[in-house]
């Protein structure tokens, strides 16, 4: 297996289990691959900041959640040692 169908393959067992769920709500973050994983499953991520469980979801019912999921963190590995630097 190769790239995308590998990751795929690894989230299968959360995939799974999350099928039936409309939206997932996630604290302080995720990997971009899962992300995109649910994303293409049809189900919702709303990422955000709120630690406590209750209030994230009374923010999210309420249509107040803030959103993070736009900030994303992107790893880059220099597998070639050649000096990339990110600023």
């Amino acid at each position: 297996m190769k790239g995308a169908e590998l990751e795929h393959d690894r989230h299968t067992p959360i995939l799974t289990a999350l099928k039936d769920c409309g939206v997932v709500v996630i604290s302080l973050g995720m990997g971009m691959r899962i992300y995109n994983d649910l994303k293409a499953i049809g189900i919702e991520v709303a990422v955000s900041d709120e630690t406590d469980v209750k209030k994230a979801l009374e923010l999210y019912l309420d249509g107040k959640l803030i959103d993070t999921s736009k900030i994303v963190s992107i790893s880059i590995i220099d597998t070639n040692n050649d000096g990339i630097n990110l600023t």
